[in-house]
């Protein structure tokens, strides 16, 4: 197509030269004859009529030929350099971020992300899409066409391609139910199964009850849930005995299969791919499950055998892993109980990180980890558990997929895919570009897709499968909205000129700046004395919350209890002094028409230094409609008439909803 479009615009730009050379040529003859008969034009005329034929935004310039007996004139017209750079920058701006490349509304495509993968399965260096279907069957989608369907055995969970070999086809794995199937070159090769734990003894003992009839329904579903509860792994028999509701379904079910014996599943909910020692895109790399019962397993390069094996306190439904099984990795995991937990080395981390909400899905962008939650939010964490930022979606968030294009290292970005069909792309915290492919979307998935290194494929809940490229030449960097200091920032200050009265005025300050610096440190000190004077004046007057004087020192705070209108203020008073008080009377006063205070007086026996001693005071108001009012407290001393010190408890408004009602 490209080449297509190439020659018509070559053969049309042919075309227009040639008649371009016949109106000159013709053009040349008439300005010969039109210099025979007025004797030739002269060189202002040439300049204004080359002007007159330049485009805006350009620089013309004409040569003459004073040799030549015809007076022809040729004009070079030159674009100037920052008016091309401007317009090229504007074309880039209008240019699409994302570009259409196919849309196959009959595809019938069922499967979330976790069973769409994008690799070169077959080695001839072109990407394929597999997808595998919730009805049994490995879809493969080459170009535009269905390269291959393959039938499977079980009902697909997640689906992830490795490399057995470095530089080799990679080997494409799909857990389902307890087993992993590898194919190597789209062939079935081997089939993992799943390592399975023993019984609960809670399980077996629930079931025999059971089919013994010494337990009913609901005896046995309390058990099972209790069980389950508890961190055990039920069977299949088991999990389908709790999804009723009722106990009359629940002995249906559990007489028909109350004979059964009871088998041990381990059903992988996510997998995901590690390389082993060398970070390149085909090196050699291993499996990483992770199971319904909490367990991390790590497989060898062949898929053949467990090498590893980690236990989380819950299941995991999200996993991304990174790094280099041989020098350093780390897997993240985020689990069903709304927390993610992070697994270095082979041993789980004592970082955990509590979701706001439940995840919906996982990133590992860098040094960071970006999760998608229900509350419509995407939120970045450091590895360390620390969030560094949160974005709230308009829509609730379907999938989440990371950019990353290895021949432009400014190509990186999240794609987050919202429920009403628009796909958003974020460079940080940064709206780059949005597409709309017109219906909600299902699952996304970013490669390389035939011989195109930045394809996105979106799958619909109809079953249409899109295929979009990123443009070539994008560079999120520049076009990420909001980047950098704001456009204000160019705007200058509105400074007002300097007037006559200014100019005398920083005159004088320059003459007297001594005389001026004087008056300011007098002035000062004389506030910082006025200061002092009155805050000893507070506290010899007892009129503070802290009293200092010749005999005594004490301090006292006061909170108040209640909704109204009976009220409790309770003190605590601390003797802040070296020395034990002795017989020290407490007084509570207030307006009678506004409080009732009991009681009104109360002597502290002893008052130990650095003790705190608690005084309850109970206030009921006479009117609570009226509005609030202030209680005051006064600690009194035995060798002055004057208090230690007072306290003004400020009494909030009474509660009246219950004598409205």
């Amino acid at each position: 197509m490209r080449s297509l479009f190439g020659g018509r615009k070559k053969a049309a730009a042919g075309d227009a030269a040639d008649a371009a050379g016949n109106e000159g040529a013709a053009a040349d003859e008439g300005a010969s004859d039109n210099n025979q008969a007025n004797g030739g034009m002269n060189h202002d005329e040439g300049q204004m009529a080359g002007g007159a034929d330049a485009p805006a935004e350009t620089s013309v310039t004409v040569v003459a030929t004073g040799g030549d007996p015809s007076g022809a004139v040729s004009g070079d017209i030159k674009p100037v350099p920052h008016l091309q750079a401007r317009n090229q920058q504007k074309d880039d701006d209008k240019k699409p971020l994302w570009l259409k490349a196919w849309t196959d509304p009959l595809a019938g495509v069922n499967a979330l992300s976790e069973c769409t993968n994008i690799s070169d399965l077959i080695g001839d260096g072109e990407g394929m899409l597999a997808v595998a279907n919730k009805n049994k069957k490995l879809l493969i989608f080459k170009g535009t066409n269905l390269h291959s369907e393959h039938k499977l055995l079980a009902t697909p969970s997640c689906i992830s391609h490795f490399y057995v070999q470095a530089g080799k086809a990679p080997a494409l794995a799909i857990a389902a139910g307890g087993h992993v199937f590898i194919y190597r070159n789209l062939r079935p090769y081997y089939r993992f199964n799943i390592p399975t734990q023993p019984l609960d003894g809670v399980e077996v003992d629930a079931w025999s009850e059971y089919a013994s009839r010494r337990a009913d329904a609901g005896t046995t579903a309390a058990l099972l849930s209790q069980a389950r509860d508890n961190g055990a792994n039920l069977s299949a028999q088991s999990m389908d005995f709790l999804s009723f509701e009722d106990d009359a379904s629940r002995d249906q079910y559990g007489q028909r299969h109350a004979g059964d014996r009871l088998e041990p599943t381990a059903t992988v909910t996510c997998m995901s791919s590690l390389r082993t020692a060398m970070d390149e895109p085909d090196a050699a790399s291993c499996l990483v499950l992770a199971c319904e019962d909490g367990r991390i397993m790590l497989l060898n390069t062949a898929g053949t055998k467990m090498d590893h094996c980690i236990q989380l306190p819950a299941p995991a439904c999200k996993m991304v892993a990174t790094g280099l099984r041989d020098i350093e990795y780390r897997i993240i995991i985020a689990c069903r109980n709304g927390k993610i937990y992070s697994i270095k080395n082979g041993e789980m981390t004592s970082t955990v990180i509590e979701l706001e909400s439940m995840a919906v899905a996982l990133l590992r962008p860098m040094k960071t980890i970006l999760v998608g939650c229900m509350n419509n939010s995407v939120c970045s964490y450091h590895l360390k558990g620390k969030k560094t930022y949160s974005l709230y979606m308009p829509a609730p968030i379907v999938d989440m997929e990371y950019l990353s294009v290895a021949t432009n290292n400014t190509s990186r970005g999240a794609i987050v895919a919202l429920r009403t069909g628009e796909i958003r792309l974020y460079n940080d915290k940064h709206l780059v570009g949005k597409i709309d492919i017109g219906e909600v979307p299902k699952s996304l998935t970013f490669g390389r897709y035939g011989r195109e290194d930045a394809t996105l494929a979106i799958t619909g809940n109809s079953g249409t499968l899109h295929i979009y490229i990123l443009a070539r030449l994008a560079k999120l960097h520049m076009q990420a909205e909001g980047a950098g200091p704001p456009p204000e920032q160019d705007i200058p200050l509105p400074v007002p000129k300097k007037t006559k009265l200014y100019v005398e005025q920083t005159q004088r300050e320059r003459e007297q700046c001594i005389d001026m610096h004087r008056v300011f440190q007098r002035d000062l000190c004389k506030l910082r004395l006025s200061t002092a004077r009155a805050y000893a004046k507070v506290l010899s007057d007892g009129q503070g919350p802290v009293s200092t004087t010749a005999s005594a020192s004490v301090r006292v705070q006061c909170n108040v209890m209640g909704l109204g209108p009976m009220f409790k203020v309770k003190l605590t008073v601390q003797n802040t002094g070296s020395s034990a008080l002795t017989q020290v009377p407490i007084l509570a006063n207030a307006d009678p028409k506004l409080y009732e205070v009991t009681p009104v007086q109360m002597t502290v026996p002893t008052l130990v230094p650095l003790l705190s001693y608690v005084f309850e005071v109970s206030v009921r108001a006479v009117n609570p409609a009226a509005a609030p009012g202030m209680v005051t407290i006064y600690v009194m001393g035995k060798e002055s008439a004057l208090p230690l010190l007072c306290v003004q408890v400020q009494m909030p408004a009474s509660d009246i909803s219950d004598l409205l009602a």
